[in-house]
């Protein structure tokens, strides 16, 4: 089998091994190939990592977004709450400061007519001295003028007996 694997060169003559020629020639195409692969799938593995790189970022902008938006979101819902609860304490305090003003308003309301009825009861007071005075006064005079009358009278009458 070897005769038929090899062959004479026609200039100088040698033999050839034309399946060793062949085996190196595949080799080589081998080798060739292989290596192209390999720059290929090192490429296709860079342009890979390029694109992990990238997704990874989008997905992290993404999460970010999300996040924001859900922080927003629960902010907003915390705020409503907080507010609402606020509200209703404000109102419960405006009830009481209402209450408490209405009864202000009533205490200065009797404050106000106890010292109108001070004053009406010093007025009556006042009026009741004046008329006991006025009587005292009357009463005075009419017995002045009743003791003038019966000394006017005696004196009347003593001159009649001097007479």
């Amino acid at each position: 089998m070897e005769a038929e694997s090899t062959i004479k060169c026609p200039k100088c003559g040698t033999d050839i091994n034309v399946s060793e020629v062949l085996y190196h020639q595949l080799q080589d195409q081998i080798k060739k190939g292989f290596a192209q692969k390999e720059i290929d799938f090192e490429a296709e593995k860079e342009s890979f990592k390029k694109e992990k790189e990238k997704f990874d970022e989008e997905v992290k902008i993404e999460v970010r977004k999300q996040l924001k938006t859900e922080k927003t979101t629960l902010e907003k819902s915390i705020r409503t709450q907080v507010e609402d609860e606020k509200s209703e304490e404000l109102k419960i305090l405006q009830e009481e400061l209402k209450q408490k003003s209405d009864q202000v308003k009533e205490f200065n309301r009797t404050k106000a007519e106890i010292e109108r009825l001070k004053r009406e009861k010093d007025e009556l007071k006042d009026l009741m001295e004046l008329e006991k005075e006025k009587a005292i006064s009357e009463k005075s005079q009419e017995i002045k003028t009743k003791a003038r009358k019966e000394a006017d009278e005696e004196n009347y009458l003593k001159i009649k007996e001097k007479e």
